[in-house]
């Protein structure tokens, strides 16, 4: 359901935005 795909895009968990930090960020 989209519906709750799209209520999960909007609340992000904060493990999930480190995640997403971790992979923009380069790692040296």
């Amino acid at each position: 359901s989209h519906g709750h795909i799209a209520l999960q895009a909007e609340g992000q968990p904060v493990w999930f935005r480190n995640i997403q930090l971790k992979q923009l960020e380069p790692t040296e």
